[in-house]
C-alpha cells in the first residue's frame, strides 16, 4: 500500500478499520495467529485502482506470524519503524508473542497512511514524537467533524506506546475507529457523549489546541487566569462546562464587569441562546466561576452554536487590556 493513494479521512478511516477487523480475527481464532509484520507493503487494497468505491483490504506475508503450538524460532528481520520496540531487542518483561505487538504496528502504518511518513525504529522515543503527530495529523483538517484529527492522533499515540503494557489493545482501536466512522458519517447515535464534548472543544475558539484529559474524559484549556473545563458525563449522556477565571494582576480592571452579577446578567442569556442549560454563577474578588451543561440527546444540540456560547463566555468574562 502506498502512501497518499487515499486522500479523504473516510477511506483512511475505513481501511484502518478493516484492516483492525482482520488482524483482530486472526488473534481471536483457536490458534490465536499474530501477524508481527504489519506495514504498508504488506497490505493490499484489492481492485482498487478498477472500483475505488469498494475497498477490498488483504493482508499479506504472515513471514513473522506466530500462533499457538507453533516452533520457537525467531526470524531476523529488517528493524523498520513498523515494528515493535520489542521485537527489535530483547526487552525484559515484555514478549514479541504478545497481540500488542500488532497494535504497534498498526498504529505506524495508520501514521504512514495519513502522512505518508516512513517512522524510524524507535520513532515513538523521539522526544519530538507528539509534536509529529501534531504537525502531520492534527493539522490535517477534517470538515466533516473537527475533532477526528484530534482522536486520530491520539490513537497512533496510544497504539504505538514504547512500554509493550501501555498501549491500546485491538478492541480499543477497533472500536475508536469505529466511532470515528460514524462521527464521519454523522451517524451521531453510535458515538458515545465524549466524542460530542470533544466536538465542541475543536469548535470553540477561545479552546484552540486544547488537551484531552483521558482519566477525566475532558477537554482541558489554561491561559493565563482563565481555565475551561469541557467534561463528559457518560453514564448520564451529559457535557458539563466550568469555567473559572482567577486574577493575575495584569488585567485592565477599568475594562472588565464590575460585579459578578453584570456577568451573569450578560452571560446568563448567551449560554441559554447557544444550547446551555444550568447555567450557575459563583465569584468574589478576583475570582469567577460559570457552570453550564447540555446533552447530546437533546434535538437542538449543536457543537458549534455551543462553543460559540463558550466563546461568547469568555468575552463576557476575561478583562480586556
Amino acid at each position: 500500500m502506498q502512501s497518499k493513494i487515499l486522500a479523504d479521512w473516510l477511506s483512511n478511516l475505513i481501511v484502518a478499520r478493516d484492516l483492525a477487523r482482520i488482524i483482530h480475527a486472526a488473534h481471536l481464532l483457536p490458534e490465536g495467529v499474530l501477524h508481527r509484520d504489519i506495514r504498508p507493503p504488506n497490505v493490499m487494497l484489492k481492485n482498487y485502482w478498477t472500483n475505488g468505491n469498494q475497498i477490498d483490504v488483504v493482508v499479506m506475508d504472515f513471514d513473522l506470524s506466530w500462533h499457538v503450538d507453533a516452533l520457537e524460532k525467531s526470524i531476523v528481520a529488517k528493524p523498520l519503524g513498523f515494528m515493535a520496540p520489542e521485537q527489535l531487542r530483547q526487552r525484559a518483561s515484555e514478549s514479541t508473542r504478545s497481540a500488542l505487538v500488532d497494535s504497534f504496528g498498526i498504529g505506524m502504518t495508520f501514521f504512514y497512511m495519513l502522512t505518508g511518513v516512513i517512522p524510524v525504529p524507535d520513532q515513538q522515543r523521539h522526544k519530538d514524537w507528539e509534536d509529529v503527530l501534531s504537525r502531520h495529523v492534527r493539522s490535517r483538517r477534517c470538515t466533516a467533524w473537527r475533532s477526528l484529527p484530534y482522536r486520530a492522533a491520539r490513537l497512533i499515540q496510544g497504539a504505538t506506546q514504547d512500554q509493550q503494557r501501555s498501549r491500546w489493545d485491538f478492541s480499543r482501536i477497533l472500536g475508536e475507529l469505529e466511532g470515528l466512522i460514524a462521527a464521519h458519517e454523522g451517524d451521531l447515535d453510535s458515538i458515545s457523549v465524549d466524542f460530542h464534548c470533544e466536538e465542541i472543544a475543536a469548535h470553540a475558539e477561545s479552546m484552540l489546541n486544547y488537551a484531552w484529559d483521558e482519566a477525566k474524559n475532558a477537554a482541558i484549556y489554561r491561559s493565563g487566569g482563565l481555565s475551561i473545563d469541557l467534561t463528559a458525563n457518560l453514564p448520564a449522556d451529559q457535557i458539563m462546562l466550568v469555567m473559572e477565571w482567577r486574577q493575575t494582576g495584569d488585567e485592565n480592571w477599568k475594562l472588565m464587569p464590575k460585579t459578578g452579577a453584570q456577568v451573569m446578567e450578560r452571560a446568563r442569556p448567551s449560554l441559554e441562546r447557544y444550547g446551555w442549560t444550568d447555567a450557575k454563577f459563583d465569584g468574589s474578588y478576583g475570582y469567577m466561576r460559570i457552570t453550564a451543561a447540555c446533552s447530546p440527546l437533546d434535538g437542538a444540540f449543536n457543537p458549534s452554536q455551543l462553543a460559540k456560547g463558550i466563546d461568547s463566555l469568555v468575552s463576557v468574562m476575561l478583562p480586556k487590556g
